[in-house]
């Protein structure tokens, strides 16, 4: 997700900081693209799937440059 994202190299590898690079760090415009993003609750876990749904959505509704397609 990193290089997909072009996160910084300091990105700390966890929810938080994947919220404070995306809302801030990332330059936009930018799209997420998350195929199949259902099935992946199984294999992260529904927590953690959870949180990065709510990332994701909260990162497109405060910019206007961002948006999340899940497919």
């Amino acid at each position: 997700m990193q290089m997909s994202l072009h996160l910084p190299q300091y990105f700390g590898r966890n929810l938080d900081a994947l919220y404070d690079s995306l809302s801030t760090d990332v330059k936009g415009p930018y799209k997420i693209v998350w195929y199949n993003h259902a099935s992946s609750a199984i294999e992260l876990g529904e927590l953690y799937y959870e949180g990065l749904l709510d990332i994701f959505r909260a990162v497109a509704a405060e910019r206007a440059d961002v948006q999340i397609d899940l497919d």
